[in-house]
């Protein structure tokens, strides 16, 4: 993986802590819908629902973690399962809005390396890649994280994802802590702040917080 690219982030299903039981026929599902949702039903929940005799009913939310957190303090759950960033499934679980995984019922051998959770089952990963417009810059464009917070060496309006999860990380190799320590700053609540910080220091230069990439 080189500078340009963000650390894999895992996309991840959980089960609410107030699911329904497995025997149920009908399972509700809640993701970020469009091209995400559209994959994710031709690969996996589809073919699973198939080949169990169940029916898959849809939901679509642009933040789950936000809807998972109305549905369980609500005492109204309408999901079974809801698509979460592995950042936000770590969170959901400790605050006690999911039900753990059976590992008696999923073998934690199909789990990757380093992937098991309590609460969730990795199903995804991604990358945040950086880009610049070669008709201003050419092919001398930033080659690094703390390139593209620099502003003065590269003047112009930045883009980003609009979703903190995505920009913590990128943050800290723009403030110099190195690849691989960049999950152990980023645990500490100093880390933690150091990144928010990065981020608003870069936040009067980004035009854009685009959400279409995450569908």
């Amino acid at each position: 993986m080189n500078q340009h690219r963000l650390g894999l982030t895992l996309g991840l299903i959980c089960g609410l802590a107030s699911t329904a039981a497995a025997a149920q026929t009908t399972i509700t599902i809640s993701s970020a819908g469009g091209t995400v949702a559209e994959g994710l039903r031709t690969a996996e929940w589809g073919p699973a629902a198939a080949k169990l005799g169940y029916v898959v009913r849809e939901e679509t939310t642009s933040d789950g973690l936000a809807a998972l957190k109305l549905q369980v303090q609500s005492g109204s759950v309408t999901s079974d399962i809801v698509h979460l960033g592995s950042g936000e499934g770590a969170s959901a679980g400790k605050d006690g809005l999911l039900t753990p995984i059976d590992y008696a019922v999923i073998d934690a051998k199909s789990v990757p390396d380093g992937a098991a959770a309590k609460y969730c089952f990795p199903f995804d990963s991604y990358g945040t890649v950086l880009a610049w417009n070669t008709a201003t810059y050419g092919a001398n464009g930033p080659k690094s994280w703390a390139d593209f917070w620099d502003v003065k060496k590269y003047p112009g309006k930045r883009a980003m994802r609009a979703n903190a999860q995505a920009q913590l990380e990128i943050a800290l190799l723009a403030d110099g802590v190195a690849k691989g320590d960049v999950y152990k700053v980023l645990s500490t609540p100093e880390g933690l702040k150091r990144a928010i910080d990065k981020i608003a220091q870069l936040r009067p230069s980004v035009s854009v917080g685009s959400t279409s990439g995450e569908k």
